[in-house]
């Protein structure tokens, strides 16, 4: 998880959340890694999926 806070991908990883906007089927892929920047924590981050996954 430490490559996408990375400041070398960094830009990287904004140009493909743009392109990830633009196909319907990417949209929760794009969510996730949203989420994944935002959570402090490793253990919120396994439950975030266990939740996301349980839910489909």
């Amino acid at each position: 998880m430490d490559v996408l806070n990375s400041p070398a991908n960094r830009t990287q990883t904004r140009l493909e959340g743009y392109k990830l906007t633009s196909n319907p089927q990417n949209k929760l892929v794009l969510e996730f890694r949203q989420s994944t920047k935002t959570l402090p924590s490793t253990c919120q981050y396994k439950t975030t999926s266990t939740a996301a996954t349980s839910y489909r």
